[in-house]
């Protein structure tokens, strides 16, 4: 009989075991997010995905007649925590990671996962962080550089249909938004397209009028943004207030409740870059009802941690065992069949086949009462 078992640990941690209780080598992944701290939004979704994947793998009768067993730890999107986290996930003997979310939180915690052969996938995009080619980190999402190409499509496309196209590039100084931001200033060079001004505002500002009277200064049409959901919903609310209308193209971090909360209607419009997700799709409502019924609020972050997931459970299988060495070599040499599509893992432990598209949130019905995110012909 599966059941969940509730687990604090001795720091307090609230962690969740989904299966029967442990035998020998049992079938155990530690997802790590923010459970607390300002995204811990995107942390609920983290764990909504895992508990789902998991539940699901359970009732298809789990890894070789084993429950596939899941923990989590809270590193709430800080450098400092996730040392910590990923020191006691050490101390525990884990050996399978899915995390971390912020990419200044994996960024330290993989330097000590690589230094003691832990398995990681991770949700951060930041480029750098497959950059350092630890053998056993794998990313489940598309990469900065891929969300770069995104944004230039776009951009491309509104260029073509408007020629006084005036271009804004914003974020704030995380890990996360340089990345894409370094990646997009040079796709953009390289493609000749000018860039007519660029500006950073420090996380979780609450006031972005200054950058807001620069722009509409600069008589900019076209603002693309990398940062945070509650940032780039203030910043798209507060142009409005300032009489600001250009076009937005986000990243990806505005397909959460917690952005549409914030913008409301008056995100009608609004584009976000983004990994091409199935739940949004037409025809795949059982598996968007299965995330939200396990208590998702956005399906962004929680269809891939329900992807990342899938993926150990599948190299678990090929693996035949819990040995992290067979387990991480499954993961390079093995295509999978995942819910997101068909790939597999490149040496630096990049997607094979990244699939990026652009999202329009719309009114859902006339007069407006919410906007959601749809996802536009590629």
């Amino acid at each position: 009989m599966s059941f969940i078992k509730y687990i604090f640990g001795a720091a307090g941690m609230l962690a969740f075991t989904s299966g029967m209780a442990q035998a020998a080598e049992p079938y155990t992944i530690t997802v790590v997010g923010p459970i607390t701290g300002p995204a811990a939004g995107n942390g609920a979704d983290m764990r909504a995905g895992a508990i789902a994947a998991a539940d699901r793998i359970n009732a298809q009768g789990g890894i070789h007649g084993q429950k596939l067993n899941l923990r989590f730890e809270d590193d709430a999107c800080s450098e400092t925590q996730a040392i910590n986290v990923a020191n006691r996930i050490i101390g525990q003997g884990d050996k399978f990671v899915v995390g971390h979310y912020c990419s200044n939180a994996t960024l330290p915690a993989s330097v000590i996962y690589d230094e003691n052969g832990i398995v990681q996938i991770t949700l951060s995009q930041a480029t750098s962080i497959t950059q350092q080619n630890f053998p056993r980190l794998f990313r489940i999402t598309p990469s900065a550089e891929d969300l770069a190409n995104g944004y230039i499509t776009a951009v491309s496309n509104d260029i073509k249909a408007a020629a006084q196209a005036k271009l804004a590039l914003i974020g704030n100084s995380g890990e996360y938004a340089q990345s894409i931001a370094k990646s997009l200033q040079k796709s953009l060079q390289d493609k000749g397209i000018e860039l007519n001004y660029t500006g950073h505002y420090p996380p979780e500002d609450t006031d972005y009028s200054a950058v807001i009277t620069r722009m509409r200064g600069a008589r900019i049409t076209h603002v693309m943004i990398a940062g945070s959901e509650k940032e780039m919903g203030m910043i798209v609310r507060q142009s409005a207030q300032h009489g600001f209308h250009p076009s937005f193209i986000l990243s990806s971090t505005a397909l959460s409740a917690g952005f549409a909360g914030i913008v409301s209607c008056g995100g009608n419009g609004v584009r976000a870059v983004a990994a091409d997700n199935p739940a949004y799709a037409a025809g795949n409502e059982a598996l968007k009802a299965d995330l939200l019924r396990h208590g998702a609020n956005g399906l962004d972050v929680a269809m891939f941690s329900y992807t990342a997931v899938e993926a150990f459970a599948q190299a678990f299988k090929a693996a035949g065992n819990t040995d992290a060495a067979a387990v991480s070599n499954a993961l390079h040499t093995r295509t999978f069949d995942l819910p997101t599509g068909k790939t597999g893992f490149t040496a630096s432990g990049e997607l094979t086949h990244p699939r990026v598209i652009t999202y329009q949130y719309q009114s859902v019905n006339t007069p407006c009462t919410h906007v959601k995110p749809v996802p536009l012909t590629p």
